[in-house]
């Protein structure tokens, strides 16, 4: 199958360059035309809240040599990504906007736009929105979401 297989969205990139040194074809994912999914649909952790847009990872591309995965999270007022951590993954956030409190380890910020939060292995975390939206840029490795590892707490 395909890049172009999977998705309408997603459009394959052929490294064609002189000095490109890997045939592999790249691709191209746009926001605009990516469906946004329940989280609960994703991995059937009925306690999690929020929609993601996978803009990039091994399913959407359907490209199993793809090493991580890239999206957009988001969370309405009042809702909780619960305290959890990944025990075969490491994570990044990036707050692109809104405004939310972020558990990180024992500590507990104020995440707004321009917020960036590295999450190594087995770090626990957790996102919690009050009366405002939130958006958070995420990326991990690997790039398959069944092989996290993820244990809610």
């Amino acid at each position: 199958m395909s890049v172009g297989d999977v998705r309408p969205d997603v459009e394959s990139a052929e490294a064609t360059h002189p000095r490109a040194f890997n045939a592999q074809p790249g691709a191209i994912s746009r926001r605009a035309t990516t469906p946004w999914e329940n989280i609960v649909d994703l991995h059937r952790q009925t306690v999690d809240q929020g929609t993601v847009q996978r803009l990039i990872d091994q399913d959407v591309l359907g490209d199993p040599n793809c090493e991580f995965a890239v999206g957009i999270y988001r969370l309405e007022p009042h809702q909780l990504h619960p305290l959890h951590l990944h025990t075969s993954a490491a994570e990044f956030y990036f707050v692109v906007s809104g405004r939310a409190r972020f558990t990180v380890g024992d500590r507990v910020i104020d995440g707004t736009p321009g917020t960036a939060i590295y999450l190594p292995i087995g770090l626990p975390h957790a996102v919690q929105t009050d009366d405002d939206p939130v958006e958070v840029l995420y990326g991990f490795t690997p790039a398959d979401i069944t092989k996290l590892g993820t244990t809610f707490i």
